[in-house]
């Protein structure tokens, strides 16, 4: 067999590997990003005697969701995969049919359904590049006796290794540039809650967030309510978001972390475990704003705000950062002090999404 046929053969192998183990992260991934948005729900709802076993139950169904995820990755053929799958959506429908039944929020139960919909979308694409195995099998079955096979058959290993390299190439750089441009974690949607149930439980819910939203601005010395789309440059809307910064982290309690240096491993290791009781605490600040944000407040500045967090107190974000000094620093950043970080992260995330503030009327 030639070299040349040698070489597109490693090539098609050595890229459907590297197919799979992308698409393997990327299911890691989104099943922890799903496990923790679950986490996040779950640890909102209330429960007494009465539904007790429901809620643990569901407690129960999110443990082997992730017991079934990992169970697909070490699988050792499509079949294995499919059936385990089958498994997997019975647990996830089982938790969404209990949030429906307990009448939470559209809201809650679109992003649930949101993020259980992306690990089904990356588990799908993993038994489709599973399933091109078949093609790697045939085209080495074909090279194994390749000095005694047909002209047609000469031409259709010519074309399988043809199909298999573009395959894998076209779908590595799309793998590739979903992880350059990775979709916002947080996703509210307006127009999931139209038409609103015309209940007394929601009328009373449109009600507080009318009020918490209007006690908070007024708590921060602001007048001229008016609504805007986050159209406005940043310059205009800095003080805005600075002060709900401010506002944000005395109502949750804030824990200041320290700040990571941009050279020498050992005191970012220190100042790691110096913060670490810092993440702790943020973290289960997060679930209160969580609390507040499906129940009471759907601002986008508190969703943008949750978002940040969630981010800045990543430990496993943060690990990965000391171990690479540019993950943590970016040029245009290293002079900001947090506030103003954060300030600024908060804007171009509702600017994004063209976003409805409540703001106080800006004069001339």
């Amino acid at each position: 067999m030639s070299k040349g046929i040698n070489k597109r053969i490693d090539k098609v192998k050595t890229e459907h590997g590297e197919l799979l183990n992308m698409i393997k992260e990327k299911i890691s991934e989104n099943s922890n990003n799903f496990q923790e948005h679950a986490k996040e729900i779950l640890a909102t709802l209330e429960y007494d005697e009465a539904n007790i076993k429901k809620y643990e139950a569901m407690v129960k169904a999110q443990e082997l969701v992730v017991s079934l995820t990992k169970q697909i990755l070490d699988a050792k053929s499509v079949e294995e995969v499919i059936a385990i799958r089958k498994k997997l959506n019975y647990y996830i429908n089982k938790i969404k049919g209990e949030l429906k039944s307990r009448e939470i929020s559209d809201v809650i139960v679109f992003d649930y359904q949101e993020k259980a919909n992306t690990l089904r979308k990356s588990i799908a694409e993993y038994i489709c590049f599973f399933k091109r195995e078949e093609n790697i099998c045939e085209i080495e079955r074909l090279s194994s006796n390749y000095g005694n096979l047909s002209p047609e058959e000469l031409l259709n290993l010519r074309k399988s290794l043809t199909r298999e390299n573009r395959y894998n190439r076209r779908n590595i750089n799309s793998l590739k540039e979903r992880e350059n441009n990775p979709e916002t974690i947080i996703k509210v949607n307006n127009s999931v809650e139209e038409p609103r149930k015309k209940a007394k439980k929601d009328l009373a819910q449109n009600k507080a967030e009318e009020n918490f939203c209007l006690a908070k601005i007024k708590n921060d010395g602001e007048s001229d309510i008016v609504f805007v789309t986050g159209e406005l440059p940043y310059e205009e809307m800095s003080k805005y978001f600075m002060r709900r910064v401010d506002s944000f982290d005395r109502m949750y309690d804030i824990a200041e972390i320290q700040n990571y240096q941009n050279n020498g491993l050992g005191r970012n290791v220190l100042t790691f475990f110096r913060n670490l009781p810092r993440y702790i605490h943020n973290k289960k600040a997060i679930r209160k704003m969580l609390k507040d944000y499906f129940y009471f407040y759907r601002g986008e500045d508190l969703s943008s705000y949750i978002q940040y967090m969630k981010k800045e107190n990543s430990i496993s974000e943060v690990l990965k950062g000391i171990f690479d000094s540019s993950y943590l620093f970016t040029n245009d950043e290293t002079y900001l002090n947090e506030h103003q970080r954060c300030a600024r992260w908060m804007y171009d995330f509702c600017q994004k999404k063209s976003a409805t503030l409540c703001v106080r009327k800006l004069t001339a």
